[in-house]
């Protein structure tokens, strides 16, 4: 993956935020991959280091949909906050604690082999 298509990945699925939320995440991750070319990074070092693309803009849209709530408690914002939150989790789950696992399932077999 290239920053090009790190950023166009990130531009696209930031797609229900407000574009000035949106423009200031976008600024935020162009700054990164000009510090990180700074210090002689590569494109692909700096992408490793900031993550998946999907998984930033899960962070970003459950952390809007949250502070929507606080800000204006409707139903609507309510239920967006905790749907929000929800995907998070399910995606940490399966993303983080899966492979997690299976390291762990590798560790047990190694030993007890």
């Amino acid at each position: 993956m290239t920053k090009n298509d790190f950023l166009n990945e990130l531009n696209n699925r930031l797609e229900y935020l407000p574009p000035d939320e949106k423009n200031d995440i976008m600024l935020d991750y162009q700054e990164h991959f000009r510090a990180g070319e700074a210090e002689g990074l590569t494109e692909e070092d700096i992408i490793k280091r900031l993550g998946s693309p999907h998984s930033i803009a899960k962070q970003y849209t459950a952390e809007y949909h949250l502070e929507n709530a606080k800000r204006n408690s409707t139903p609507s914002n309510v239920g967006r906050a905790i749907f929000s939150t929800i995907a998070l989790g399910f995606f940490n789950l399966i993303f983080i604690l899966g492979p997690f696992l299976g390291l762990v399932g590798v560790y047990i077999g190694l030993w007890g082999g």
